[in-house]
Parts: C-alpha cells; structure tokens; sequence
C-alpha cells in the first residue's frame, strides 16, 4: 500500500464507503480492494459503487466521514490490514487461544 493510496482514501472518502459498504460488498471488495493496486486505481478514479439498505443510508455515510476525520482518516486501519497481510503479528499469536463463540467465528 502506498502512501499516495493513504492520501486518496483521505480525500476520496466517499469512494472508499461506497467500496467498503457496497450493496455488492463481497463481489466489489474482491475485484476493487484485495487485488493489487486495485484500491488505488479505484481512489484515483473516484469510483463509486452502488451502496445502501436499511442500515447504510446517506446519513451513515455522512456520521461515518464525520468519525472517520476525527480520528485522522483510514491510515490506521490500512496499516494494520498491511500488517495482517504480511504476517507481522503471526508469532506473537502463535499459542494463543482464542475464545469460542458464535460471534468469532471460532
């Protein structure tokens, strides 16, 4: 990930909702964000996806930009995604038990 894609998902805040809460999420996450140098293309393009149910409505995404500048942009997130990516944390969670339940998936 690069730092003019840390750039663009300040910038192109609607952009990057729209990818992430799609109406199609797991088809348009697949094709625009997990393959490489896809979210880029996509920022830089301003790309919208078709989004909205009853839970993600105009007024999510405006409280969502709203939190989203508040803490400084997309940045943390990303960098801990990169990190999961790359295996950075795997030996320390080597060993670790994880809490059985529905909720996690375990």
């Amino acid at each position: 990930m690069t730092e003019n894609v840390l750039k663009l998902t300040s910038v192109q805040l609607d952009s990057a909702y729209s990818l992430m809460f799609s109406s199609d999420t797991p088809k348009v996450m697949v094709e625009n964000f997990n393959t490489i140098g896809a979210l880029q293309e996509w920022l830089s393009a301003d790309r919208r996806a078709e989004f909205g149910n009853d839970f993600i409505t105009n007024v999510t995404r405006e409280q969502w930009k709203t939190i989203t500048r508040a803490q400084g942009g997309l940045e943390t997130g990303l960098k801990w995604y990169k990190a999961f990516l790359r295996g950075i944390n795997s030996a320390d969670e080597d060993g670790m038990t994880h809490p059985r339940c529905p909720l996690c998936f375990t």
